[in-house]
């Protein structure tokens, strides 16, 4: 089970906590051995350490997608069982993917149905999507 670690704050600029934000991800690094990245958005850290299931190597995280000039930063742990059926749904709606991960998928369903893209998940999951 990877780990996943979430710091928010709209007021200040995150940056000088990363070396906390840092100590306490490496807390939890044993949950997901595999990979260990930090994204710093200003006003949002993101945190994962990860344990490589699928896509290995084009699965990393915090993922960053980038659409129509917006970036989405995401950190995901669990498994979408329908992620194909999703995954073709999205594509037939012009979206485009570069990895065979979940978590794209997971990233792209938020960009095109908000919210209401958890309605479509099966599975055990959890997000964070800045």
């Amino acid at each position: 089970m990877c780990g996943l670690l979430c710091m928010y704050n709209q007021n200040e600029d995150l940056s000088n906590q990363i070396t906390t934000f840092n100590k306490m991800l490496s807390l939890i690094k044993h949950r997901g051995p595999d990979d260990y990245k930090i994204i710093n958005d200003h006003h949002v850290l993101l945190g994962h350490c990860r344990l490589s299931i699928i896509d290995i190597n084009g699965g990393k995280q915090p993922l960053e997608y980038v659409y129509n000039n917006i970036k989405y930063s995401i950190v995901y742990n669990g498994e979408i069982y329908n992620m194909n059926t999703i995954k073709e749904q999205l594509i037939n709606e012009g979206f485009h993917f570069s990895t065979q991960s979940d978590t794209e998928v997971i990233v792209v369903s938020f960009i095109a149905y908000g919210s209401r893209c958890l309605n479509l998940f099966d599975g055990i999951f959890s997000f964070v999507i800045s």
